[in-house]
Order: structure tokens, then sequence, then C-alpha cells
């Protein structure tokens, strides 16, 4: 069709149309149709057309009202469309428009032809014209739209579309609409009880599309639609459920009928118990349809009893969330309703509500009819609107579903509802944190705490696929309803029914509920508002949430695998979610009211020594929650984990959990705690959490650059490490929990356990050793004579020693022998090396300290305090005797290397008195050893007799260079007795040949010694074979009461006179155990005693031929002191000399 023919077809059509004749007419509105059908494809022609629409209007509605029902038919099409197009609509003036509707008003009310009454309702359902020009005419046209709707034909297809034109107005004049739905409204709902199922379903589908115009329903629709039902509806609705083929449909339409009565319904209590008894047996029904069915129709009674709560203008300020303050425990007490009572009305009506969704959700009722529940119950969240996030309504509404669903568990059948909540719940959890993204025109706004005055908008996320739920950020005093939903999701009972994937898919959705829930009161510890009650409040409900876990589940009667995991991924989120500062801020403090700890206390089962000089643990201590889930841990490693993947999971976080609590402000407390604890459990599995807390223990000591000397010295800050260190042996001497206890395979020792054992307990030694040597080199760095650790250390081994196993009780060295000798006698071994080469590290810190002093200073090195240390060597060479005498085939070179050790630590002593500490205590067990070499056999004899020789002979030498020298009296000989009886007679030559000579220049120089009568057979045999000196051959007589008066007579090759010198020798020159005969002596001037002597022998010459008393004389010799290396100067030393000429005066 050609641009320029439209003018000339328009005309034609024109021409048509106003002919009497009705071929004529009926062709001109068959070439207008068509000419409409085709404009789409040819705007010119819609342009066209509008030019010419007043004389085509006028023919068309003149059409319309004539009894020729075929010419009628076709105007009213073709008057549709003109009305219907935005192109020809806007061209229509007003005054034709007004008659339009004027006609077709009139055509609905008078036509007598169906066709036509239809077409009339279709062209105003179609019709795009005017809001002001429909609302000019809104009586009429609502007047013929109800006609039509209630149509004198009965026609299904004229109340379609008077349906149809009621949505057309409802979207041009809504306001009107809905002030008169108590008109129309109720003449809809009546088709709700239709026979015929066309009806009901084009109804329904209209009151859908309607629900946004009529609900909340108008206080007149209500009364409506009140009278209705008493009249008509609700009789027949009684009938409908009679009849099983017709009470599905009765109870869809209750719910509509609920809906449109809306909140004035509460006022009609007799109506509304009359519908609620209506459909009381239908929620019971066994068909599950009509289950479903009243699911459905039960969101009716929502719309009815719930009212939106919270007025726009709270909430919304110039169309965005402005600077409004919501709290939700204001709301809970006022929003809901401005009175109490409106308020409990309020929650009552919630609570009927809630009845029958419960009931359904407990039963083990069909799948699909659980879900349908499920969605009724969000559709309540979100009717709920803000008022959800109130503590009662959540109490009321949320808990009681999430617990029957979350204590069913994730079977087969309760997946998807399961899953459902739990995203439900995360999302609710999550408002606290969450990035406040606000899915309308509003934009973006920040979510911040309920509390505060710049209150965020409410967080709206999918709960369902179907409704929004509004959730606000939750404050933190209300924090137990979520961990209470965690705990109900673990919950003991629910985890028995579950098959292992199930149970580990609660667990992840207990941890993900749990850690959402940390991220929140992390949040909330930032913010500056949250004060000291609500952060304390949110730790003590966290920590009792895990104390359940622990308690119920982990250590109770019924325990598996995955509660081990799920424990150990909590501490983890809790390590992970919230930061150090505030689990171990010092004030903040819990009561450690661990049941298990109780438990341990009050039973008394188990013994533990008491750990003097730090804190022990009880139950109701106050605690850091940092200590506190450390406790949680080592209480869980107590429970024997078989598993041990699991083990070291747990290992892993002890190992952060310690390393947290050491760089704390102050760990020594907390540190100490653990130690009492680790003491209490006495679990040899607990050897293992030790091992890993001395790795800890290491690094901290190791970053640490410099310890003051005045923090050192304190006892308090290393008897810690001391009992600490003293863990290990206390659980291999005397744990009777173990069955196998662990053994070491090397070299030094039988094997006898498994690798993986022995492998654990060579781990376990070096741990040991690094800590012991970190710490003494923290202490070593700024007191280098100080030896207070590894004093304090042995003398916590010694006590325990001496109370466990003392060798002289048989009964003890039986038990001793039972256990496995060849781990302990390494442990101690090991141990005393580590110790002795402290020792040395102490000495070689001291000389190099007292090698830098200023030749004036008076300082001088003493290696203090190693009486334990010894003690604890002594005690060794005991027990380790004690296992080679029982045990002569063990292969134990510990014992050898001790003996080395020990040699090279004596070889460094100077000072006399920790000599004499050291003979005192070591010299007993190493004459027992000496005595009882001969016992052993094969490679550990021959390693033992070579560090023995060499021990003796450093334990010798240093008798001989102490500072100052000891005293070699009766005294010391009484001590020394019982090792002198071995080694005098020893039958290694070198043992004896070293004691031979050691006697000889220490008791064999003494004047006179009370012999202990052990050594007389042995002193007599040795004296009389010549190998031995008793005594020294004294002079006769002393002089200067203290000095030995000597007459040394020296031979001049060129001189013959006689000479008397007398030579004062001090008394500890007789001790020295050094030759010095053959030294150059100065040429004393003579006292006036010794003149007086040399007078007195010159006046007795004659009568004593050249001798007097006391003095030897020689004639024909120079009496000088210039010759005193000569051969003859030593015979006359050599006591069997002097004696004879003492005989020849």
């Amino acid at each position: 069709m050609e641009e320029f023919d439209f003018p000339n077809q328009i005309q034609q059509i024109e021409t048509l149309l106003s002919s009497n004749s009705k071929v004529d007419k009926s062709f001109g509105y068959a070439t207008l149709l068509h000419l409409q059908q085709q404009s789409n494809e040819h705007p010119p022609a819609i342009r066209a057309l509008a030019n010419r629409l007043r004389p085509i209007f006028s023919s068309t509605l003149s059409d319309i009202t004539k009894n020729d029902e075929e010419i009628a038919v076709q105007a009213m099409k073709c008057l549709g469309f003109m009305i219907y197009h935005p192109t020809l609509v806007s061209h229509v003036t007003e005054d034709v428009a007004n008659l339009v509707v004027k006609s077709l008003v009139k055509l609905i009310r008078t036509t007598q032809t169906k066709a036509v009454c239809n077409l009339g309702v279709w062209c105003i359902s179609i019709q795009q014209l005017t809001a002001t020009l429909l609302a000019s005419h809104f009586s009429s046209l609502l007047s013929a739209v109800i006609h039509a709707l209630d149509n004198s034909f009965d026609s299904l297809s004229i109340t379609y579309e008077a349906l149809q034109a009621i949505l057309k107005l409802a979207t041009q004049v809504s306001g009107k609409m809905r002030d008169t739905s108590n008109i129309w409204v109720p003449l809809i709902c009546r088709r709700l009880l239709s026979i015929d199922k066309r009806e009901r379903d084009i109804t329904e589908r209209c009151l859908l599309q309607l629900r946004p115009t009529i609900c909340p329903p108008s206080l007149c629709l209500s009364k409506a639609l009140s009278v209705d039902l008493k009249k008509k509806l609700l009789p027949e609705m009684k009938d409908m459920l009679q009849n099983p083929r017709r009470k599905f449909h009765a109870i869809q339409a209750w719910g509509w009928f609920l809906c449109l009565l809306g909140s004035h319904a509460l006022k009609k209590k007799h109506l509304i118990n009359e519908m609620l008894k209506t459909l009381e047996h239908a929620f019971s029904d066994s068909d599950s349809k009509m289950q479903l069915m009243s699911l459905s129709a039960w969101k009716g009674l929502v719309d009815a009893l719930i009212v939106y709560p919270v007025e726009n203008s709270r909430i919304n300020m110039d169309g965005k969330y402005g600077v409004q303050q919501i709290d939700t425990e204001m709301l809970d007490r006022s929003q809901v309703n401005p009175n109490e009572e409106k308020k409990q009305g309020f929650l009552r009506n919630t609570k009927l509500i809630m009845v029958p969704l419960v009931g359904i959700m407990s039963t083990r009722c069909d799948v699909s009819v659980r879900l349908a529940c499920l969605n009724t119950w969000c559709y309540l969240l979100h009717k709920l609107d803000l008022s959800v996030n109130c503590p009662s309504v959540l109490k009321l509404v949320l808990e009681p579903i999430l617990v029957v669903v979350f204590r069913m568990g994730p079977d087969s059948k309760n997946i998807l509802l399961w899953n459902s909540c739990l995203d439900l719940l995360d999302e609710f959890v999550s408002a606290k944190y969450g990035d406040g993204h606000h899915d309308n025109n509003d934009g973006l706004v920040s979510n911040l705490s309920a509390k505060t005055s710049l209150i965020s908008p409410p967080i709206d996320k999918c709960a369902s696929k179907d409704y929004l739920i509004k959730w606000l950020p939750w404050d933190v005093n209300k924090l137990d309803f979520h961990l209470e939903m965690v705990q109900i999701l673990i919950n003991k009972e629910s985890m028995k029914r579950l098959t292992p994937e199930n149970r580990s898919l609660v667990c992840k959705g207990a941890l993900r509920i749990f850690r959402s829930i940390l991220k929140g009161i992390q949040k909330e510890w930032k913010m500056s508002c949250g004060n000291y009650d609500e952060i304390m409040s949110c730790l003590k409900a966290i920590l009792s949430s895990m104390k359940h876990i622990l308690d119920d589940l982990v250590m109770g009667e019924f325990s598996i695998s995955d509660h081990f995991s799920l424990f150990l991924h909590f501490v983890e989120s809790v390590r992970e979610e919230l930061e150090p500062s505030l689990l171990a801020f010092p004030l903040y403090k819990v009561s450690l009211d661990l049941k298990y700890i109780n438990e341990l206390q009050l039973v008394n089962k188990i013994e533990y020594p008491e750990l003097k000089g730090i804190r022990s643990v009880n139950y109701m201590d106050k605690v850091s929650p940092m200590l506190y889930f450390t406790i949680l841990l080592l209480c869980l490693v107590s429970q024997e984990v078989s598993n041990k993947s699991q083990l070291e999971i747990i290992l892993q976080e002890v190992e952060q959990q310690v390393k947290y609590i050491l760089s704390s402000h102050n760990p020594l407390e907390d540190f100490n705690v653990i130690i009492s604890l680790l003491f209490m459990l006495n679990r040899f599995v607990c050897v293992k959490v030790w091992k890993v807390i001395a790795n800890c223990l290491k690094e901290h000591l190791d970053s640490i650059k410099s310890i003051s000397p005045e923090t050192e010295i304190r006892s308090e800050n290393y008897m810690a490490t001391c009992w600490f260190l003293a863990f290990p042996f206390v659980m291999y001497f005397c744990s009777q929990n173990s069955s196998t206890p662990m053994k070491i395979c090397s070299s030094s020792l039988t094997c006898q356990g498994s690798t993986q054992s022995e492998m654990e307990l060579q781990y376990i030694l070096e741990a040991w050793t690094s800590v012991y040597g970190s710490m003494n080199r923290s202490i070593l760095s700024n007191c280098p004579s100080m030896n207070c650790f590894s004093e304090g250390l042995c003398g916590i081994l010694l006590k325990f020693l001496t109370q466990k196993a003392s060798i002289q009780d048989v009964e003890a060295e039986k038990n001793f022998k039972e256990k496995n000798q060849n781990t302990l006698i390494f442990l101690f071994g090991e141990t005393a090396v580590c110790i002795l080469k402290h020792i040395l590290a102490v000495a070689d810190q001291g000389l190099r300290t007292k090698a830098s002093k200023t030749s004036n200073s008076e300082d001088n090195f003493l290696c203090s305090g190693i009486k334990n240390c010894l003690e604890f060597v002594s005690r060794f060479l005991r027990l380790s005797l004690v296992i080679a005498k029982g045990f002569p085939e063990s292969k134990i070179s510990v014992i050898a290397r001790v003996f080395a050790t020990l040699a090279n630590t004596v070889s460094h002593l100077q000072q006399k008195k920790d000599i004499i500490l050291f003979v005192e205590t070591v010299f007993d067990p190493l004459a027992h050893w000496l005595s009882a070499y001969s016992l052993m056999h094969g490679e550990l004899q021959v390693s033992i007799i070579n560090e023995l020789q060499h021990l003796w002979a450093e334990s010798l030498n240093c008798l001989r260079r102490s500072e100052p020298p000891i005293i070699f009296d009766s005294t010391l000989l009484s001590s020394h007795a019982t090792i002198l009886e071995t080694t005098l007679i020893h039958s290694i030559p070198s043992i004896f040949a070293s004691t031979i000579a050691f006697w000889n220049c220490t008791y064999g120089m003494q004047d006179e010694l009370d012999y202990p009568q052990n050594l007389l057979p042995i002193l007599d045999k040795l004296s009389r074979q010549g190998r031995i000196s008793i005594h020294k051959r004294n002079p006769l007589f002393f002089v200067n009461d203290h000095s030995i008066v000597r007459a040394e007579v020296a031979t001049a090759h060129k001189h013959t006179s006689k000479r008397v010198e007398l030579v004062n020798i001090a008394n500890d020159m007789a001790f020295s155990g050094v030759r010095v005969a053959g030294l150059r002596r100065k040429r004393l001037e003579p006292t006036e005693h010794q003149k007086e002597v040399k007078r007195a022998q010159q006046s007795r010459e004659r009568d004593c031929n050249g001798h007097g008393p006391g003095l030897r004389t020689y004639t024909s010799v120079d009496f000088s002191q210039t010759n005193d290396d000569s051969q003859e100067s030593q015979d006359i030393r050599n006591p069997e000399t002097i004696l004879e000429l003492l005989r020849r005066a």
C-alpha cells in the first residue's frame, strides 16, 4: 500500500460508513479494520487515520447502538482499536472521549446481544484514555463493569472481560477503585466458590493482580465481605468441605476470605472462630493435597492478623533512610502497637498463626507439605517486616521452626528444608557485619548497629526464593539466641541418628553459623560504643558454647570423631575471627567452669606432685579467654585420641594458642596454669603436648634479646620452666595409664618398642635440650655466674626421685626394674649430660669474666650453685648402676657419656667448696661403680672402664689443685675410706697407680692420721710392699708453736766449717703436694731465736761432741744455702735419711 493512497482509502471508508446500505457499511468496517491491522507495519497509515478520527468516531458510535449485531460487532472492534492505539488516543479530543465512554456504558447496560456486551466490556479493558477522563466517569464505568460481571447472559467470557476491565481501572484509577472495593470485591470473591473451575481460576488470577490495590483491605471492604460470609459464603463453604471433590476449592477460597477481611476481622471474633473451625481438620487431613491447600490458605490469616508494625515516616525520610533511631527493644515495646494491650494482642495473633506451622514441621508428613509449610512460615517472616527482629517475636516465630528442623537433621527427606533454615539463620546472623546493600531505589546504605543513632535500613535478603525478610543488625545482648541455635544444630540425639555424611554436613553448617557470630562479635568489639559488660557477655557466651560441646559431646558417654573435628574447627574459628588482643586482654577474665576440671579435683583420682612456686589450676579460677580455650584443648587431648590425624590437628591448635599466650602482656601466670594442668591430667599423651609447648617456649626465649638480671633472679620467673622441664620425667617414670611406654631405639638402647615411639622420645629429648639451652643462654647473657635455674630444676627432679625411687628400698628398686629401664636411664642420662655441660658453660663464662677484670679487682669467680646438679648426677649414677646390675646385657652408652662429661666438668673445678661438694656427693656412687665394673660385659664394660679411669684421675687431680688447698686430715680420710678401699687395690692398673701416687703426695705426707678400720689391712699390705708411705717422719721438736724447724745441711766443695741454718717451713706447704726441694732459696737472716739456738749449740759443743739436742751438725761441712740442687741436699731431705741422722745424733 503506497503512502499517497491512505487519504483516498480513508475517504472511501468514510463514504462507505455513512452509507445506509448494510453491505457498504460492512465492507467499510472490514476495510477500516484491515487498515488498522496494517498500520503497525505502515506508520503513515496511522497518521492518516488520526487526521480523520472525528468522522470515523461519529459513524462508529452511531452503529454500535443499532440492532444489527453484525454491524455493531464490526463497529465495536474498530472502536476498540481506536481507543487502544496510543497515537490515535492522543488525537482524540475530550468531547469525543466523553462520548465514547458514555456510549460504551450505555451499550453494556442496555444491549441484548451477548457478543456486543462482551465487546463493550472488552473496549473498557483495553482503552488507554486518560485517568482524569476516567475519573470523571468512574461511577458509570464501575456500574457497567459490575453489570457485566454479573451479566444476565451468564456468560463466562463476559465475566472474564469484566474482570480484565476491573484490573484496567485498578491500574488507571487505583485510588477510586480501592475506595469502592467494598462494592466490587465481594462480587469477585463469590466466584471463588464457583463450581466452574475456569471461573475460579480466572477469579483467583484477578485477585492476585488486584492484591496490591485492595490489601490491606479497607474497613468498608472488611465489613461488606463479613456480611457476605455470614449470609452465604461461610455456609456454602462448610457444605463444600463435606464434598470431597469441592473441599479443595473451599480451602482455597478460605484463604482469600481471611486475607480480604484483614485486621478489621479481629473485631469479628465470632466470625474468625467459625472460619478457624472450618479449617481445623484440614491440617490433619490424610490427603497431602488438602494440607498443601490449607497452608496456602493460611497465608490469608497472616495477611489478616499481621499488621505492618512501623510507619513509613519512621524509617523513610525524603525517599531515603534518614537519621532515625530504631532500637529493637523500643520496637518490641511500642512499635508493634502503641499500648501494651495491643502488643499482647499482636503476640497472641502471631502465636495463633504459628501453632499449625510448628505442628506440621514436627510431624513426619510428606516432604511437599513441609516445604509448603516452610513457604508459609517465610511469608509470615516477610509480613512481620522490621518487627521480626524483636526478641519476643524471634522467640515466638523464628526459634520454634528452627529448633524442630535442626533437631531432625538433614536426612534424605529433610535436606531441602534443613538447608533453607540454615541459610535463613545465616542471613540473620550475617546482618550484624554485612555490607548493607539494600535492593531498592534507595541505593547503598551502611549497616550499623541497631542501637546507634545513625541507623541502617533493614537488610533485605532472600530467605526463601519467594519472600524478602528484613533483618536488622542484632544486639550483642541477644547473642544467646544464635549460640542456642548452634547447639541445637549439633545436639546429641540428632547426631546419633545421622549417617557420617550427614553428620559432616551438620558440623559444617554449625561452623558456618558460628563463624558468622564471631564476626559480629569482632565488629562489636571494634566499635567505640561497645561497653565492658557487653563484651564480657559475648565472651562468656562463646566460652559456654564451647564448653557445652566439650562436656556433652566430646567428653560424654557418646563421642564420635566428627565432634573432635568440630570442636577443633570451633577453636580455630575463634582464633581466626577474634583478635588475640581481645582474647588475651588482661581486663577480660572468665571463670574456669569446666566440669572436667571439677571432677579431677572432687574425685581426686590423679596424684600429681605439689608444684611449689607456680600457680595451680582450680575449678572456677579466673582466667583469660585465651587460656580458657587452651585448657579446653588440653582436656580434649586427655581423652585418648586414637585418630593420629585428629591428634595432630589438636596439637597444631595447642601450638597456636600457646604462641598467643607467650606473646601476651604477662604470659607467666597463664603458663603456670598450663603446666599445672599438664601434671593434673597425668596422661601419657600429654607428653606430645609438652613437646609442642616446648618448641613454642624455645622460640619465645630465643626471641628475647636481653633479660635483666634482677628479673631473672626472682625464682617465680624460672620455677615454671623448671617444672615444665620436669614433666616428661614424671610421665615416663610414674605414669600408670600408659600400656605401651615409649622407648628409644638407637645405638645407645635396646630396641624394645615401635620405631614411631622411639622417634617420639628422641624428639622429646631434643625439645627438652633446646628449651634448657635457650633458658640458660638467656640467663648467662646477663648473669655469668648464675646457676639458679639448673639448681632449681635439679632440685625438683631430686625431690621427685627421692619420693618415687629410693635405691635402698628393695621394693622401689624392683618396681624401677620392671619399668622400661633403657628409656628411663636414657632420659636421665641425657639430662645429666646436658646439665653438666651447662656447668661447664657457666665456668667458662665466669673465667672469661674474671679475665676481663682489672688486675686490681678482688673479684674471684665462684662456680655458684652446683649442689643440686651434682646430687642429680649422683642419683643417676645410683639408678644406672641398678640397671647395669639387673640387666647386664643392656647397652646403655649414655652412662659412659655421663662419666665423660662429669670428668670434663671436674677438670674445671677450682674452688675448694665446689671440690669438697663434688667429693661428698659423687664419691659414694662412684665407689660402687668402681667396685661393680667386673659385673659388666662386652662393649658396656669397655666404654664404662675407660671413662671411669678418666673420671677417677680428674677427681684426684682436682683434690690436689684446690684453691685454697685442702687439708688431708683424718676427717677427710674417713670420708674417702670407701672409695680408697676400692681403688687402692683396684685390678685396673691405671686406677691403682693413680690412687697410690695420690696417697703418697697427700695422706702419705701427713704427720699423724687416724686410719679407718676398713683401710688398715690394705694400708699395711701396701706399706710393707713399699708402695705407700704411712706418714711423714717429723722432727723431735717444734718451734714457734706452729712452725717446723728443720735443719738443712748443705755441703760446699771449698768450705769445711760447720754451720747450722734454721728454716721455717709453713704448715700449709706440707699439704701442697708440690715438691719444692729443688728450688733455689734466698738466703735468710737468722732470727733472734735462731741466734740463741746457735749460741746454745756452740756452748755445748764440747759436751755433745758438736751435737745439740734437736739440732743436727756436721763437721767439715760448710752451712751454705747456695747448693740446694745437689744430690746430697736431696738425700738429706729424704725422711729416711733425716731419721737416720737423728739416731746418730
